[in-house]
């Protein structure tokens, strides 16, 4: 794919040579609802949006994030990337309806940047998501009371990220609306901190987790049986199935609320020591990997697994 700019009379279009056909199908489904709105013009990959500073901000000690992963989520071959789940569409758009809560601008980046109306964000991330399976929004402003950040894949992540001058609590409880995106679908989920995004290809193997494992790979749809069964590393928060709570060893001194059918949100009585600085604290992460035992994935776990009939 060959990179390129053109000039415009409206200023710089930024063109990708060959175009993928997934940006052009979610153009022209845009395209066709502005038209039955009354709007007259030509839609094209010309956008004047551009990084604005706070999208970019980062907190001194990272932002308070979630990420989800929806392995069960079906995929047409081809396309690969287009999701068929009407479920699954669904979740860009819940998301994208908490990312806009308060901007003062949004934008969605789906191929291209594009600045989109706050009230139009959910419409268009769930358009974009269905037709592309890569999409970014962010919602914010010059002076935010906050930023805020989602982000999807074709493997069925979703990861949201926050940003907030408030309190703690309320930014984690910000972020835990992550574990409202249709549970019933996910086979994981937890918050933490983090330093650039919730996508797993940014978490390093080095500090994440008690064992050099590739976070990456964990959201990839033919490992479903290893998601709902183990995780990487414990954490405050987690979604968890009952295959995850069979695997641990001691859960006593954890609080646990059923939201779904098979899947537990299993929080820490004292988030402080987890949230406050940029890592948790050593002697209450040391008892809480304890505590989910042989739920948390060793190379000796992964490889049972994979061979076993499940």
């Amino acid at each position: 794919m060959k990179a390129g700019v053109a000039p415009s009379p409206s200023g710089p279009v930024f063109m990708l040579e060959p175009v993928p056909p997934q940006l052009w199908a979610w153009l022209d489904e845009l395209a066709r609802r502005l038209d039955a709105r009354g709007l007259s013009g030509t839609l094209t990959a010309a956008s004047p949006a551009r990084w604005e500073p706070w999208l970019q901000t980062r907190p001194p000690d990272a932002w308070i994030g979630a990420a989800a992963f929806y392995p069960g989520w079906h995929y047409e071959d081809p396309p690969r990337w287009a999701w068929n789940d009407q479920v699954a569409q669904e979740v860009p758009r819940l998301a994208a309806e908490w990312c806009r809560e308060g901007a003062e601008q949004t934008f969605l980046h789906a191929g291209i940047l594009t600045e989109v109306r706050p009230a139009d964000l959910p419409a268009v991330t769930a358009m974009a998501t269905k037709h592309t399976g890569l999409t970014q929004a962010y919602g914010g402003g010059a002076h935010p009371k906050r930023v805020r950040t989602i982000n999807f894949d074709t493997r069925g992540f979703a990861g949201c990220l926050v940003n907030d001058g408030l309190s703690l609590a309320e930014q984690i409880d910000a972020a835990s609306a992550v574990f409202t995106w249709h549970p019933e679908l996910m086979s994981h989920a937890f918050l933490r901190r983090f330093y650039s995004s919730a996508h797993p290809q940014f978490l390093s193997s080095e500090d994440f987790g008690p064992f050099l494992l590739n976070p990456a790979k964990w959201a990839r749809p033919h490992n479903t049986h290893l998601i709902d069964r183990l995780v990487l590393d414990a954490h405050a928060v987690q979604l968890l199935t009952t295959h995850h709570l069979e695997r641990a060893h001691n859960l006593d001194a954890w609080t646990i609320t059923e939201v779904c059918p098979d899947r537990y949100l299993v929080t820490a009585a004292d988030l402080h020591p987890w949230l406050t600085n940029r890592t948790p604290d050593s002697q209450v992460l040391t008892q809480a990997r304890h505590d989910f035992g042989d739920m948390i994935a060793t190379p000796e776990l992964l490889d049972e697994l994979k061979k076993a009939d499940i």
